[in-house]
């Protein structure tokens, strides 16, 4: 049996730090708001959007790489897979970073982390293709329904894990940036919960 421990970005009262070090293996993403304090100070395995404004404007400058988290982990997981070559080689060259949500830097992304030392893998493009299915609008559309980085790392693991692996979410509010279907995300994990796939620790 293995634990693990998946933590999200929203803000809890009590200190879940030795909870959350006590799992084998300790999953965070993005900025991973609490890292080193109440939130525990493992990390394991890194998601890390890699389409949109926000692996851009990481891109541009050394503070993000320079967080404690980011030097920490031993593994980084890039959620989106890309389609064409076409979509790695703007970042560079990119206005305004909210404007472009559409590029894609996984190959940028991956050459920096690889050089720092990390191992990098990127989810099949199918996982992605499956998570946006499950968020989808009820007539099957997928207008405000990109799911978050969060949700891709929750579907992921429950998608590999054993039978006995026990998965826990801590710090997970499912809210933040319009253009996720946050309501979508919170049933299906409710769902999950339900059939005892997951324990989620709601923050007090």
């Amino acid at each position: 049996m293995t634990k693990i421990a998946i933590v999200g970005n929203a803000p809890f009262k009590i200190d879940l730090a030795d909870d959350i070090d006590q799992a084998d293996i300790v999953v965070r993403f993005n900025n991973a708001h609490g890292f080193g304090q109440d939130r525990g100070a493992r990390v394991d395995d890194l998601f890390l959007v890699n389409c949109g404004g926000q692996p851009l404007e990481w891109m541009r400058t050394q503070d993000f790489w320079d967080q404690p988290h980011v030097i920490a982990t031993p593994k980084v997981t890039l959620p989106i897979a890309s389609q064409s070559g076409n979509e790695f080689a703007t970042w560079d060259k990119a206005g305004n970073p909210t404007e472009i949500d559409g590029v894609n830097i996984e190959n940028e992304l991956r050459t920096k982390l690889e050089r720092m030392g990390k191992v990098v893998q990127t989810l099949p493009r199918q996982t992605y293709s499956k998570a946006c299915r499950t968020v989808a609008n009820p007539d099957g559309s997928f207008t405000s329904a990109e799911p978050s980085t969060g949700f891709l790392a929750i579907f992921h693991y429950l998608n590999t894990a054993r039978q006995d692996d026990v998965i826990e979410l801590f710090g997970f509010g499912f809210a933040g940036w319009d253009g996720h279907a946050w309501q979508r995300e919170c049933a299906w994990v409710e769902q999950q919960e339900a059939i005892g796939k997951l324990i989620w620790r709601r923050p007090p």
